[in-house]
């Protein structure tokens, strides 16, 4: 019995030295083939990455100028509201101004006036305001997804 375990495992290992000789004569054989597979696939890698910085860099810029814009379009949006106000206030004060004294109907219909104009001026800037938080937010998802286009294939 000791003698067959003998002869078996002096059969696997001239198996196991045949084997290594001839992975080794295969290495050797296309180990130049290996090299250049992997020094193309690095020079390919790296040209991606150049590839993706660039893209990368020129949407940062494209966002960086698009929020510029929109940061602008805001401080427009506040400063016209805030004009906007302010005529609305000199042309109530000259309107009271003018009717010193007037009759019930008369400070009923002015206030209800004024209180239209009130509204009217929320409603507008209220549907301003949806607008361009609206413009906003596509601004900012469109650039959220064009960093995830490019960032998720470095990542």
């Amino acid at each position: 019995f000791v003698s067959n375990i003998t002869v078996g495992y002096t059969k696997f290992q001239k198996n196991v030295e045949e084997n290594t000789k001839k992975n080794k004569e295969l290495w050797n054989q296309n180990s130049e083939k290996i090299d250049q597979f992997f020094k193309g696939a690095k020079e390919n890698l790296d040209a991606n990455f150049k590839e993706w910085g660039v893209e990368l860099e020129k949407t940062h810029k494209e966002n960086t100028n698009a929020w510029e814009n929109n940061l602008e379009k805001i401080n427009e949006f506040f400063k016209k509201n805030q004009e906007s106000w302010d005529n609305k206030l000199k042309e109530w004060e000259a309107d009271l101004g003018k009717r010193q004294i007037e009759t019930k109907e008369q400070w009923d219909a002015r206030t209800l006036k004024i209180s239209e104009d009130v509204n009217k001026w929320q409603e507008k800037t209220k549907k301003d305001w949806e607008r361009g938080l609206k413009t906003f937010r596509w601004e900012m998802i469109k650039g959220s997804y064009m960093f995830l286009v490019f960032m998720i294939p470095i990542l």
